[in-house]
């Protein structure tokens, strides 16, 4: 998933994340 340049890092950050958990609670699943 890319994520423009254009937004804060931190938003980059909690975005990066998120996905994080996401694929990680499919994965256990």
């Amino acid at each position: 998933m890319c994520v423009p340049s254009a937004l804060p890092g931190q938003d980059v950050d909690v975005g990066m994340r998120d996905l994080g958990m996401i694929t990680r609670t499919l994965a256990e699943s």
